[in-house]
This record gives C-alpha cells, structure tokens and sequence, in this order.
C-alpha cells in the first residue's frame, strides 16, 4: 500500500475523489481497480448512513458535501480486500476549510416543498440538487457552485456561483444568472421548475451580500400558480 496524502477542500464544495489506483497493490491481482475498497471510520466501523462522506465502491470515487460544522480535520480508514479475503487498511484525513464569507457578494437560494431532515440527512440528495441547478446553468459539474446553507422551512438551499468576481458587484453578470432562476415578471423560470421535478419550488430568489449589500436589493420569484401546476391541476 502507499500513503494517501491529505485532501483539503472547502466547505460548501462537492468533493469528486477517485482512489488513485497505486493505493493498494496485490502481488496476485494487482492495483487497486482489482480490489474492493471500504471506507471506515477510524476506529473501523461503517460510515453512517447520514455522514457527509461516502465511498462509490463500484467507482471507487470519495463523494461528499462538507458544510460549515464540518470544518476541520477528518480522519477514516480506507480498507482494501483481495479475492482470498485479506483485508489492508491506511489512514487518510480530509481536511475541510473554512470559506472566505466576507468575498461573498451574491446568494441564491431555493425554497423547496421537502422533508427537510430527509434531505439534511441525505449527501446523495444534496449532491442530486446541485448537479440538477448546475445542468439549469448548462454547466457540466458543479464545480462553478459553492453551497452555503441548508436550512429548515421546508428546505432551504442556497449557493454562490464561483465565476463572479468578488472584489466588485458585477450586477449584469449577477443579473444574468439571476434569470435561469426568475423571470423580468418574477416568476420562476419554466426552465429551472421543469429541471428540478418531482421537486416543487415555492421560492427562488437573489440576496445581494458583501459588495453587492448597497447595490442589490432583494429580488424573488414565485411560481406562476403557487397551487396548480401547467395543467390546472393540484400538484401531488
């Protein structure tokens, strides 16, 4: 086995991790793309259903979203079994950091109809909500996003989006991005309601932070027919 060297990412951000496959090697069946890997706590129990980490064990892919009581230095044991059985183990830390807050200059955020300890309890779901907001922008990843709350009533999720500067309050580019969530009528966009089904969208709306606070104000957007759905029909 080789030492696996730290991992720093920071909060708010969608850890995407492939164990390189020179982690593990067996004289017998070779890298670790021929093994089966578990992650483990570090006293070696199985992770929690409901830890902001997770192990893709088909992929052999480290995934995750760590918020902010998640930062710090997080320690697991990544365990490796060959085809006999025999089990190796090595320590590896995440280490999550603290994000600028006060480089923020813009805040989106989405008032879902969900089970909000459902969803807080779920990283495959968070994960899912990003991805889904991420495709609404046409991004590939969610690389360009860094979420910054999951709050309760029923769920709120909101975010920043990485490519605007912070330095300045860069209004059109802010604007611009504002519209694939809310409409000049403000309304929700067709395009972002249609994106995030089954989900329903009560709220979607700016909140300008940092240098933006004296430029921005507020804005909102609402659906259409907060009780009906295109078809006139009660929503499930």
């Amino acid at each position: 086995k080789n030492y696996l060297r730290p991992y720093r990412l920071m909060a708010g951000i969608i850890l995407n991790f492939t164990i390189p496959e020179d982690t593990f090697i067996d004289y017998e069946d070779g890298n670790t793309r021929n093994l089966k890997l578990l992650l483990l706590t570090i006293d070696g129990l199985t992770i929690p259903p409901i830890s902001w980490i997770r192990l893709d064990e088909a992929n052999q892919r480290l995934y995750g979203l760590p918020r902010e009581q998640h930062i710090g230095k997080h320690e697991y044991l990544l365990a490796v079994m060959d085809k006999d059985g025999k089990v190796a183990r090595l320590v590896f830390e995440m280490i999550v950091e603290r994000p600028s807050r006060d480089k923020i200059n813009h805040e989106f955020n989405l008032v879902l109809d969900k089970n909000y300890m459902v969803f807080v309890s779920s990283v495959e779901e968070q994960i899912k909500l990003s991805q889904k907001i991420a495709g609404v922008y046409g991004d590939q990843d969610t690389s360009m996003m860094t979420v910054t709350r999951i709050e309760q009533g029923s769920v709120q999720f909101a975010w920043t989006n990485n490519s605007i500067p912070t330095d300045t309050c860069p209004v059109r580019e802010i604007s611009k991005l504002l519209r694939y969530l809310i409409t000049t009528e403000n309304t929700l966009n067709e395009t972002l309601v249609e994106a995030l089904k089954p989900d329903r969208i009560m709220k979607a709306e700016a909140v300008p932070k940092g240098s933006c606070g004296e430029v921005l104000t507020d804005q909102k957007g609402t659906p259409t027919q907060p009780t009906k759905n295109g078809e006139g029909e009660e929503p499930d």
